[in-house]
């Protein structure tokens, strides 16, 4: 089983639940950590407890980062806990935040944007790449473009 831990702001929430429905459904043997999808976390469990294991189990890390959310403290802590583990990091862009504006470590990374035309079909390239699965053929990129900019535009409507 694979195991992809995505860090986000809570206000952000909608965009990496839709991540991670696009990862499970596209992707086999694939378990994607959201803590506020309601599903990651059971009720009565410490989320923090849950995190962390969340954190010990993920092959690759997905930051979900804007000009909003980029200082929040839990996203800082659950990128230095994937540093330190030598995860695989895929820093994700919601606006055009510009990556030298971010600081280290994020700026040493390379980013992409939601925004980026080809945001999706390059997402789920380097996702595919990185667990070492091919992608099917009949993706419908356009549509999940369409998609995922309609939650990007609201999610940022209400910051």
């Amino acid at each position: 089983m694979n195991h992809i831990f995505v860090s986000h702001w809570s206000k952000e929430a909608p965009v990496a639940i839709l991540l991670k429905e696009w990862i499970e459904n596209i992707f086999r043997d694939t378990h994607v950590f959201v803590s506020s999808s309601g599903q990651d976390i059971d009720y009565g469990e410490q989320w923090e407890d849950g995190m962390l294991q969340a954190l010990k189990k993920a092959s690759i890390s997905i930051i979900l980062v804007s000009k909003n959310s980029y200082d929040r403290k839990w996203i800082h802590i659950e990128t230095g806990f994937s540093l330190a583990r030598d995860v695989k990091l895929f820093i994700v862009r919601i606006d055009n935040f510009a990556p030298e504006l971010m600081g280290r470590p994020y700026d040493n990374y390379q980013s992409i944007t939601i925004a980026s035309k080809d945001f999706v079909k390059t997402f789920l390239e380097v996702v595919s790449d990185t667990l070492g699965q091919e992608l099917k053929n009949n993706i419908g990129y356009e549509y999940m473009g369409l998609e995922i900019g309609e939650i990007v535009k609201e999610v940022l409507r209400d910051e």
